[in-house]
């Protein structure tokens, strides 16, 4: 009887050790995630809380009103990107052997919206619903292994993914700590356009356990300017420059390809710079062109928009490149399109977007530099310039055309070089994640 009493208060015993036990890890794990989220993005990372400003308000002080953020940023890691900084601290043999031993890690979209990550990567392994994107290896400081990218999670994959990237959907349901293990904002949208009181706001974005986007002030950030490393080194080889018509060929006119007119005042500047100068559209926004009329060898053209669209570029000498507010960082497509197509870009935008241009301000022609001396613009003297500019022999348009002459990119200036060579984050997300679920198993 004493024998069974006792094996009977053994078992209670063990139960209670094992609930102790596991509302320990339960704690200690929820104390870890609240951690990583105030590291991720603490009150000197948030985004700027000041209202960046739009295009077509005034130009005085251009981007006074968001403060770039003295915040320093991490040293570069698995994919010339970043890492959040409690994952450099040095860990167990135990986990850096579990980390070693995932090479598999599972990133999905969340429904309804999904992910356009796998289109970031063109090497990338295409397969059904989704990509395989090989991480580390040779050269990074983490090992090789590989990033499943599905396009489209299922309710399943979702819980039990290491990674639930959203865009534009609800946000990801946290199951647990490690379910999935990581719930990532993704957004390249400026703040304005997130809306500084909702998706842009601390509150939403702590909801996560990470956010991407362009602002430099986060551990994981991307740029545009990565994005076309392969056109920058092509003009370093003199290749790029070999399907540019010659200047005097190109028409004397402004092309613009924008849809949304009212997004952060365009129209206006359309507007304005149509009356003093040709204009040729060939979006919504004001639309004067076709270019099924006007180049149908370019609406002719396989691969959709883009090609097409650079096509046309190729025979203008001016391209509008307007970003939708001047805020810090957010560098488009839009000034990028322009310069690999040959023309001179006519830019505004980000305060700052010299450290992402090749050779800084010197390779575009700056809107607020025509400042008519009460916040507006002077597109009288833009005109002039423009004029100016049509002549090949111009010492200005041989200053603006200096870039596309460089053999090394240290010509094109360290910030913008930085830039270039930053890589898309998404492989450093992966690897966190599996630092994460290894670092919380050892919990």
């Amino acid at each position: 009887m004493i024998r069974k009493r006792l094996a009977a208060l053994q078992r209670r015993m063990s139960v209670v050790v094992s609930v102790v036990t596991f509302t320990a890890v339960i704690v200690l794990m929820s104390w870890h995630r609240s951690t990583v989220q105030r590291e991720v993005l603490s009150p000197t990372q948030q985004p700027p809380t000041q209202r960046p400003q739009q295009l077509g308000e005034s130009h005085s002080g251009n981007g006074a009103e968001v403060p770039l953020l003295s915040v320093e940023k991490p040293q570069s890691s698995v994919h010339g990107a970043t890492r959040d900084a409690h994952l450099d601290s040095t860990a167990s043999p135990a986990i850096e052997s579990c980390v070693a031993a995932k090479k598999d890690v599972l990133l999905v979209g969340n429904r309804p919206v999904g992910t356009y990550l796998c289109s970031y990567f063109p090497t990338a392994k295409i397969i059904s619903g989704g990509c395989k994107l090989p991480c580390g290896g040779s050269g990074s400081t983490t090992s090789p292994f590989t990033c499943t990218i599905l396009n489209m999670g299922s309710s399943s994959q979702m819980k039990s993914a290491d990674i639930v990237v959203n865009h534009h959907g609800p946000i990801p349901t946290k199951f647990s700590p490690l379910e999935p293990v990581i719930t990532l904002f993704y957004s390249g949208e400026s703040n304005v356009s997130e809306g500084l009181k909702k998706k842009a706001s601390h509150a939403y974005q702590i909801k996560y356990d990470n956010v991407v986007s362009f602002h430099q002030h986060r551990p994981w950030y991307f740029t545009w300017t990565n994005r076309f490393e392969g056109e920058f080194r092509a003009v370093l080889a003199g290749t790029l420059q070999k399907d540019w018509p010659a200047w005097e060929k190109r028409r004397n006119a402004v092309a613009i390809f924008v849809s949304r007119c009212k997004k952060g005042g365009r129209e206006r500047v359309i507007q304005a710079l149509k009356d003093v100068y040709p204009v040729h559209s060939f979006g919504k926004c004001f639309n004067t062109h076709r270019i099924e009329n006007e180049f149908p060898k370019c609406a002719a053209l396989p691969g959709g928009r883009y090609p097409q669209k650079l096509c046309v570029f190729n025979q203008y000498k001016y391209i509008l490149a307007l970003d939708n507010t001047r805020e810090l960082d957010y560098v488009t497509e839009k000034v990028y399109h322009a310069l690999v197509a040959g023309a001179v870009p006519i830019y505004d935008g980000a305060p700052n977007a010299d450290k992402f241009l090749p050779g800084g301000w010197g390779s575009v022609v700056r809107l607020s530099d025509f400042d008519d001396g009460s916040g507006g613009t002077d597109y009288l003297r833009l005109q002039r310039t423009l004029q100016e500019l049509e002549h090949v022999e111009s010492p200005k348009l041989e200053g603006l055309k200096e870039w596309t002459k460089a053999t090394s990119e240290e010509a094109w200036g360290d910030e913008f070089v930085a830039n270039l060579h930053h890589g898309e984050p998404t492989c450093d997300v992966c690897d966190a994640a599996r630092r994460k679920k290894c670092e919380g198993a050892a919990l």
